[in-house]
């Protein structure tokens, strides 16, 4: 836990910089004690990238089933909430491979797809993602009264 609390700092820092009023600064024991608790839940899938020990990189997501109604279709996901790795060790393959463990694991549950939300400010991780096959499908927008 402490590693995946360390590991979402600087990708959090991130966050907090380009959009302040809607993200909280890094708070390692804090982002311990949220994945603590989520890795109860038997619809999470938390995945940890290490080399000799240390901490490289993770992914953090959550199966979704959601049931047809009057307006879509049902479908079943995996949502990706977070992917990180290591500042030092981006552009390894790191990223790379956890995604392809957690499409496996969406394959092997039967979910029929993957979807993740990025910030519009991001273009690094929008180009990540679009390498991997990934493609915009839904544009959201804010005001601020």
């Amino acid at each position: 836990m402490t590693a995946l609390g360390e590991l979402n700092a600087d990708v959090q820092e991130l966050h907090v910089r380009m959009q302040p009023t809607d993200f909280r600064a890094p708070d390692t024991t804090a982002a311990a004690a949220y994945f603590r608790e989520r890795l109860t839940a038997p619809n999470v899938l938390v995945l940890l990238a290490d080399e000799d020990g240390q901490a490289l990189g993770y992914l953090y997501a959550e199966e979704q089933r959601l049931e047809a109604d009057a307006f879509r279709q049902s479908s079943n996901v995996l949502h990706i909430h977070h992917l990180c790795t290591h500042p030092a060790r981006r552009r390894s393959g790191i990223g790379r491979a956890l995604m392809t463990t957690a499409e496996q694991h969406a394959a092997s549950r039967s979910l029929d797809t993957l979807r993740l939300n990025t910030g519009s400010f991001n273009t690094d991780a929008q180009r990540f993602f679009g390498r991997l096959g990934y493609e915009p499908y839904r544009i959201r927008l804010m005001r601020r009264p």
